[in-house]
């Protein structure tokens, strides 16, 4: 059995030096994106905040520029939200629903459904070559704490993108109160978990949780 998967591996090993002989910029995107390198470029288009001129806002609209900032230059970033897009504030501008009639696009309508939602999350990351994000409340994190907790013994550095933090969500009553939630994925090896204040914290949020690509954050 050893000899025959060592057989398939030098064949594929063939087939895309082939390949990359053929098309250099093609194959160098895909190692660049197998080898989880982020280009600087995305990185300096983080937005930042200058406290004497721009007017605070809520820290999902900081979210929203930084994902709107990266996605365009990270062709690999992918993902959506749990029928929450217009709170998680997650649809990508450049570009669309990712559906059978439009395959290239990159945004997923997981539904309600957190669970399967960081599942998917998780499969697309140990399929390699791709980086992906998911979002809904985080009080919501409680459904997908089995999936979640995957990321982190898999060393998949999925971005889970949770909003709506307080514990003052009375409105919706204690169903979209985020109690103990933070102690519980604090609590968890291998998580980052953050909880940016401004533009400039979540700019650094999202840098690291895009340069730890072994460890999942959640934002």
């Amino acid at each position: 059995r050893t000899k025959e998967v060592e057989a398939k591996c030098d064949a594929w090993e063939q087939l895309f030096a082939t390949y990359k002989d053929a098309n250099p910029e093609k194959a160098a995107e895909l190692e660049r994106r197998f080898n989880h390198e982020i280009p600087q470029a995305a990185l300096d288009a983080l937005p930042t905040f200058d406290f004497a001129k721009d007017k605070p806002a809520a820290s999902r609209k900081y979210s929203q520029a930084c994902l709107g900032a990266i996605a365009p230059i990270l062709p690999e970033l992918m993902g959506g939200s749990a029928d929450l897009t217009p709170s998680n504030l997650t649809a990508l501008t450049c570009s669309g629903d990712f559906q059978k009639a439009t395959p290239e696009g990159r945004y997923l309508r997981f539904g309600v459904r957190e669970h399967g939602m960081a599942a998917v999350c998780n499969g697309l990351f140990a399929y390699g070559g791709m980086r992906p994000f998911c979002a809904s409340l985080l009080n919501f994190a409680v459904y997908a704490l089995g999936s979640i907790r995957l990321s982190a013994l898999s060393k998949f550095g999925v971005l889970y993108i949770m909003t709506h933090d307080s514990i003052g969500l009375g409105e919706d009553g204690p169903t979209h109160q985020p109690v103990e939630l933070i102690e519980s994925l604090r609590s968890m090896p291998n998580i980052n978990l953050f909880r940016p204040a401004d533009a400039n914290e979540m700019n650094a949020s999202y840098r690291i949780a895009l340069e730890r690509y072994e460890t999942p954050s959640v934002i």
